[in-house]
Formats: C-alpha cells, sequence, structure tokens
C-alpha cells in the first residue's frame, strides 16, 4: 500500500536506472514487488544503465507480472538519432503506457514489444506485442 492506504496496481518505469553509477544493481525493490502489481519497463536497447540482459533477469524473479516496451537504438534518456525523433518516440511511448494500463487493450501472454525509429518515412515503428518464451 501506498502512503495514501490505496494498493498499487500499475507502474510504469521508463529508463528504470537498474546499473547505478558505481555499478551496483538497484534491484531489491522489484522482485519483492507485490504479484497483483502490474510492471510496465520501457527501455532503450542502448541504455547503459538498464541492460537488457539485466533486465530480463531481474524480470524472472519477480512476483508482479511485467511487460517491457524496447526503443531500438535509444539510450537511458531516450535519446536516438536523428535528433528529431526523440521528441515524436517520447511521446509514442507515453501514449503507449498510457494504452497498456487499459487492461482490455493489452493481452496477459503478449509481454514485449518493439518499437524503432524509421529515418525514411519520419515516424515511430510499432512492431507490436509479442510473446516470449
Amino acid at each position: 500500500m501506498n502512503e495514501s492506504g490505496r494498493k498499487t496496481g500499475k507502474l510504469v518505469l521508463a529508463s528504470y536506472p537498474l546499473i547505478g553509477m558505481n555499478k551496483e544493481v538497484r534491484d531489491k525493490i522489484l522482485p519483492d514487488s507485490d504479484e497483483g502489481v502490474e510492471v510496465l519497463f520501457i527501455s532503450g536497447d542502448g541504455d547503459n544503465m538498464c541492460p537488457l540482459a539485466d533486465l530480463a533477469e531481474v524480470r524472472k524473479k519477480m512476483k508482479a507480472k511485467s511487460w517491457l516496451i524496447t526503443v531500438k537504438g535509444a539510450d537511458h534518456g531516450m535519446g536516438l538519432k536523428p535528433k528529431d525523433a526523440v521528441e515524436k518516440m517520447r511521446l509514442y511511448t507515453g501514449e503507449a503506457a498510457a494504452k497498456w494500463t487499459n487492461e482490455e487493450a493489452r493481452q496477459e501472454a503478449k509481454t514485449e514489444c518493439v518499437l524503432r525509429w524509421d529515418s525514411h518515412e519520419r515516424k515511430v515503428v510499432n512492431e507490436g506485442w509479442k510473446s516470449v518464451e
């Protein structure tokens, strides 16, 4: 329960700082999250503070159900090249997170999604939610 006495049902963790500046792993609270909590991670595949392989290991240990949106080419601050892609991608990931909070809009078995910037079309490409073994 949080300070107001309400139970947290959903968490959206964008660019979660899993690895600290001194290389310590900050995963203590994640495995202990209540299994009734649903967690969405949004992380760039170039995020050195949240390497996807490390995040995958943490997600396996979690009691809470989790989903992952991977942003191809993005760093910890969701920076992308070209620069004009950054704002559009950030807006898109925000919209994707908002849609994720709507339970009817997601499927339990499909837990990972990849977003990428199409430089030719100058738009975000959503590869869709997929099941991961």
